[in-house]
This record gives structure tokens, C-alpha cells and sequence, in this order.
């Protein structure tokens, strides 16, 4: 076949895939409903620790836990979500909440909105250890 009929076969084959798989509903960021789900989330990818407490961040994408191996944050990657123990990480306030910058190259930002100044600030504490 001569590429300049395949190459516009290949893109509109591609790009009506990925229009079918939005209109399906396929392309929906994952929403954190309550604590025992960000419990259930957290033990999948550290079966050992144990959570103590979960605060759910105001848009629903983000959760910070306390955990027997310290804070952690649990956040919406697409469809699914991904965890982390905070450890030394660097936050800092930003308009909408706090970006908080993890020591892992595989995640290195996290983005948190969170409209109460103190609950930023409780946040702030409890990922510092301050």
C-alpha cells in the first residue's frame, strides 16, 4: 500500500480509538471516595504498614496518610492511584494548596489543592515532622 494512503489510515485509526475509548468514559481521572478505600489502596502497594489516619484532599485526587512507617501520600494517576511515603520531602504552599516534591525520580512532584489555610498547615506539619 503507498504511504501516502496508509500514513492517514494509521493517525485516523489511532485517533478514533482514543475518541471511542473518552466517549466510554475510559479517560476518567480516579476520585477517592472515603478513608477505608485510601486504607484498602495503601495496603495494596505496602501490605505492612499499617494506617492510622487518612485526611482526603478537597478535589478528591489526593490523600495524605499517617502510617507505623510514617506520612504518605496517595494520588490519582489516571485511572488508578499511586502511593508513597513522604520520608524527607519538600512542601511548599502554593495559590490552590501544596506541592509537595518527593525523593522518588518515578513521582517526583505531587500537587494537593486544599482551599483551608489550616488544613494546609496541618498537612505542612504532618509531612515535615514539625
Amino acid at each position: 500500500m503507498p504511504l501516502h494512503l496508509l500514513l492517514p489510515i494509521v493517525v485516523l485509526g489511532i485517533l478514533g480509538v482514543a475518541l471511542l475509548l473518552h466517549m466510554l468514559g475510559n479517560s476518567k481521572r480516579f476520585v477517592i471516595v472515603d478513608a477505608d478505600q485510601v486504607r484498602r489502596l495503601w495496603q495494596r502497594q505496602f501490605p505492612h504498614g499499617l494506617v492510622s489516619q487518612v485526611e482526603i484532599a478537597d478535589d478528591g485526587h489526593q490523600a495524605m496518610v499517617e502510617t507505623s512507617d510514617g506520612p504518605g501520600v496517595v494520588w490519582a494517576m489516571g485511572a488508578d492511584v499511586a502511593c508513597r511515603l513522604t520520608g524527607s520531602a519538600g512542601v511548599q504552599e502554593t495559590d490552590t494548596g501544596l506541592k509537595i516534591r518527593l525523593d522518588d525520580y518515578s513521582a517526583p512532584m505531587v500537587r494537593v489543592v486544599l482551599a483551608d489555610p489550616l488544613a494546609r498547615q496541618h498537612w505542612v506539619q504532618t509531612l515535615t515532622g514539625g
